[in-house]
């Protein structure tokens, strides 16, 4: 019996040795600074103590049955403060994992794994005071994709996730051990290239285009990606992150409105920028307040010399000069904001309820509206022209929607959808200044046009030169040849009139015929030819 009893404190004994060990890490590593950890272990070692002095009484003293219930005891104390001390120690890990993952949620990214801004900034303000005290530059690359919420339209967004992940491993092709790539968030990536000068920021602009320049291949289709880069170095254009990133985003805005691919921040042209943000929130304003105006250009059949049609025209009264802007004077602008989206709405809107207005005196023309490239890279757009029909109660055959020819190159996957959907409802598609861009016949042929609109650049000079003439009248021939309608845009003397008639032109509009007028007076000049 007594040697079960000096089993049983020795076993106890053991446990608090483990449980001095585990609280011993605990205050070193795990949780040093903490003074209640350094007290339990100094009880620990008080118990140990103990332990052993009762184990020599055990072995030095006539056995009694009460050491068996007291070794009983100190065994249970033992392996109690041994649970207790690794539970703790678990709880305690299990905390800093669940710290360590929180921290690193807050400073990377969940998709592609790369620091976010926070890390980010702390990175260039790190990179900065080192490069400051050593005499060198630094390199912010900002990175934007140019079509990505198209992507995530057209693909969804899981494929939208999967491209910016097979973004990474190109983007770090164009950095070296020590640079940092980060993901502000969206579509938009930062690269920032330490020990770098003025001239080699372009180098490593020109990488990250060239990287991008590959198609990428997603469900085995290939996916070309386009990406603007806008650029700021340390020390010229800011010493720490926030005017870094601030720059850099001015370059990217400004590449973005002037259609380049980078623009190295330049406080000159910082002023450009100020002046299309003002811009556009004047345009804004113009919306909201009802300050842009519809103007009305007939297009005359030749067969019959009848306006069985208008194209719609924007206009903006300015508030302050009470001038008619012209639209090639803001539609740049906003062609390169969201906001041309906004305006497109506008139009439709407005042009639909002045067809109502029109039909509703006896006037019936089919009109028409220029759409955005980014209307037609918009897959929700269908669904606003079907809601603006419903809402005025007009017929889709009476509406003709123009789109650019350049606009089926950027992404002819996505407009041809768009396109379809459109000649879905029963409204009427226009190619718009046809011979101007560089569309494939194979383009042509695939979107459910029904009219062809020749530029008023080959018409105009058409008496004048010989290959303009030429231009139009092979535009005629094929249009004819695939079934459709052909307009002939800038008629503005008999002469080319009377050409276009004999060319077989279907339909013409210009100068020469009409300007664009308000709505109130087309009404009285179809009244009056009525008449």
């Amino acid at each position: 019996m007594k040697l079960l009893a000096i089993i049983l404190v020795v076993f106890g004994l053991t446990c608090l040795a483990i449980s001095l060990y585990s609280a011993q890490r605990i205050c070193r590593v795990i949780q040093p600074n903490k003074p209640s950890w350094k007290f339990l272990c100094f009880l620990i070692s008080f118990f140990i103590v103990g332990y052993i002095f009762f184990v020599y009484l055990l072995y030095c003293s006539p056995f009694n049955f009460s050491y068996l219930f007291v070794a009983a005891v100190f065994c249970g104390g033992g392996l109690f403060v041994l649970m207790i001390i690794r539970l703790s120690k678990f709880n305690i890990e299990d905390l800093r994992r669940v710290a360590a993952l929180e921290r690193h949620r807050a400073l990377y990214d969940d998709i592609t794994n790369l620091p976010n801004r926070n890390l980010l900034c702390e990175f260039i303000d790190m990179a900065t005071t080192t490069a400051g005290k050593q005499g060198q530059s630094i390199v912010v690359l900002l990175v934007d994709m140019v079509s990505f919420r198209n992507i995530n339209n057209t693909l969804g967004h899981y494929y939208g996730d999967y491209l910016l992940q097979l973004m990474v491993p190109r983007l770090k092709q164009c950095v070296k051990n020590g640079d940092m790539i980060a993901r502000l968030g969206g579509d938009e990536f930062v690269l920032v290239l330490k020990d770098t000068t003025v001239e080699e920021a372009t180098l490593g602009a020109d990488c990250v285009l060239a990287q991008m320049e590959k198609p990428f291949r997603i469900e085995g289709q290939e996916l070309k990606v386009d990406v603007t880069v806008g650029i700021a170095v340390y020390p010229e254009h800011g010493i720490e992150s926030e005017s870094l990133l601030q720059h850099a985003y001015i370059a990217k805005d400004i590449a973005q409105l002037t259609g380049t691919k980078f623009e190295i921040y330049n406080a000159n042209k910082d002023k450009f920028k100020i002046d299309r943000l003002m811009l556009i929130g004047e345009l804004r304003e113009a919306i909201k307040k009802n300050q842009l105006i519809l103007h009305y250009q007939p297009k005359v059949t030749l067969k019959d010399g009848l306006i069985k049609g208008v194209e719609v025209l924007l206009r903006w009264k300015h508030p302050e000069t009470g001038a008619l802007v012209q639209p090639d004077n803001f539609i740049g602008v906003a062609e390169k904001s969201d906001l041309i989206n906004e305006i497109t709405y506008w139009v439709l809107d407005n042009a639909f309820r002045q067809k109502a207005e029109w039909q509703k005196m006896g006037l019936d023309l089919i009109i028409s509206v220029n759409l955005s490239i980014k209307n037609l890279h918009d897959s929700g757009f269908p669904n606003q022209v079907t809601q603006l029909l419903n809402k005025w109660n007009i017929d889709p055959s009476g509406v003709i929607l123009e789109i650019t020819e350049s606009s089926m190159i950027i992404d002819p996957v996505q407009t041809y959808e768009v396109t379809t959907k459109l000649h879905n409802l029963g409204v009427n598609l226009s190619i718009d200044d046809f011979g101007t861009g560089y569309s494939s016949l194979s383009y042509l042929k695939q979107l459910p046009a029904t009219e062809l609109k020749v530029d008023k650049s080959f018409v105009m000079d058409m008496l004048k030169d010989e290959n303009d003439q030429v231009i139009v009248k092979t535009t005629i021939d094929l249009a004819r040849n695939l079934g459709m309608q052909v307009v002939a845009e800038g008629v503005e003397d008999q002469q080319v009139l009377d050409l276009l008639k004999k060319l077989g032109c279907d339909a013409v509009q210009g100068y020469h015929l009409s300007h664009p007028l308000p709505a109130d007076e087309l009404y009285q000049k179809m009244m009056s030819l009525k008449k």
